[in-house]
């Protein structure tokens, strides 16, 4: 079973990873239209320049919990609390894999957010305890007390 304080650990960083920037600032360039004047000649009417100047805006980032990765996110918090309740490693899996789909969304950008989710993702995989005690268990019974060796079978 995982180590409960790592559970916590990785929830922490989930919830860190919402409010943290998943996309950077971007540029949006808006061309430039006519630009008209009143005709104060007494004519009335307008006087207009068609070579309008191109503005450009910047946009803010997008942090966690305004991204597409937040329902990855909060699935990932979900199942973690799940997992450590129940004390079911394979919630804890699905968690991190939730975790490791919510930063594949916001690739190719790797900001602090998706970083973060990363680390909890990975920590969550590291501290699932007993997943290399079982595979230990499935080599010993396949091919017999190997004291650390892998033989092949047909080695026996």
């Amino acid at each position: 079973m995982m180590r409960p304080w790592a559970g916590w650990l990785a929830a922490g960083l989930l919830l860190l990873s919402l409010g943290l920037p998943w996309a950077g600032p971007s540029t949006r360039t808006v061309p430039g239209g006519p630009s008209c004047i009143p005709d104060l000649s007494g004519e009335g009417g307008l006087i207009c320049d068609y070579i309008g100047v191109a503005t450009t805006h910047v946009v803010d980032g997008v942090v966690g919990g305004g991204s597409p990765a937040r329902l990855f996110l909060v699935l990932a918090l979900f199942l973690l609390v799940v997992g450590l309740r129940t004390h079911r490693p394979t919630a804890l899996l699905i968690a991190a894999a939730s975790a490791a789909l919510a930063v594949a969304t916001a690739l190719p950008s790797v900001q602090s957010g998706q970083f973060t989710a990363l680390l909890a993702a990975g920590l969550l995989l590291v501290s699932v305890g007993g997943a290399g005690q079982r595979v230990r268990s499935l080599r010993s019974a396949t091919w017999g007390d190997t004291d650390g060796s892998s033989p092949s079978p047909s080695a026996r």
